[in-house]
């Protein structure tokens, strides 16, 4: 977004400047031919840090709200989970979020209750 609004042309070359840990060694491991294409850079970063399926669908069954996590990061990363799935439904992706809530809230929305408050 910088980039556009300073209307640089050159977005590889600001990529570096972004990049922290494991991702700046990825890119460190570029030559220059393949650093000086953001197209390049992209997908050496995915090749290198996308988690596969099997990975993916384990973490999506065993997520849980963290401590001092909001409940819109936890439904952000099921939903970056399902992505990497690609079969999840919404339903299922519902379901994933109730059972990662705390159980006193759990209770609360869980739909097979009499008393739950609706979604």
């Amino acid at each position: 977004m910088v980039c556009k609004k300073r209307e640089m042309n050159d977005v590889a070359s600001v990529i570096p400047l972004r990049l922290t840990g494991g991702a700046f060694a990825v890119y460190l491991q570029l030559c220059a031919d393949e650093s000086s294409s953001v197209d390049n850079v992209k997908e050496a970063l995915l090749d290198a840090f996308v988690t596969d399926s099997f990975v993916a669908y384990d973490q999506f069954v065993s997520r849980k709200l963290g401590p001092d996590e909001s409940s819109d990061v936890l439904l952000a990363e099921l939903r970056r989970l399902a992505t990497l799935i690609s079969v999840v439904s919404e339903k299922a992706l519902a379901c994933a979020f109730v059972a990662g809530l705390p159980q006193h809230v759990r209770q609360l929305v869980s739909p097979d209750l009499p008393f739950a408050i609706p979604l």
